[in-house]
């Protein structure tokens, strides 16, 4: 019998694949634990249409992860402001989500948070190096400068 997977079962497939099982296996496990459906003509449509779907937008995800790429290697330096006692030390701290508002404010470049790569929050005045990791292409470093807010 042709079923179309609704969940990855373990030893017959992943999710959305249609897979030849036998009739005792789909009608006594899969389908009761609604794991898979009866593969009809439409439904196998529908799945195509689906898959294709996923396959543009992932395209579209891929490209787009390129242009960041491309426009962030770019970046050598940003330059940040923020408030500070005597010694340097930060009212507050710069994370993951200043560096990118700040990126996507100086450079127009929108960063999401999980490619920056960073040890802990800066809680100082100076100048650090923080890595980006661009999924599917190589890390590389930027400068982020701290200073002080008039």
């Amino acid at each position: 019998m042709k079923v179309i997977l609704l969940e990855s079962v373990t030893g017959v497939g992943e999710t959305g694949e249609l897979k030849n099982v036998s009739d005792g296996f789909a009608l006594n496990y899969l389908f009761p634990k609604n794991l898979a459906t009866r593969a009809t003509s439409e439904k196998v449509a529908e799945l195509k249409t689906l898959a294709e779907k996923l396959l543009k937008t992932q395209e579209e995800k891929k490209k787009a992860i390129k242009d960041i790429y491309a426009k962030a290697k770019k970046v050598k330096t940003i330059k940040i402001m923020a408030k500070s006692g005597p010694k340097g030390k930060l009212f507050g701290s710069i994370n993951k989500k200043t560096i990118c508002k700040s990126v996507l404010e100086s450079k127009k470049i929108d960063i999401p948070k999980d490619y920056i790569s960073m040890k802990e929050e800066i809680k100082n005045l100076g100048k650090y190096k923080i890595e980006i990791n661009v999924p599917d292409q190589e890390s590389f470093e930027i400068s982020v400068e701290i200073i002080e807010q008039g």
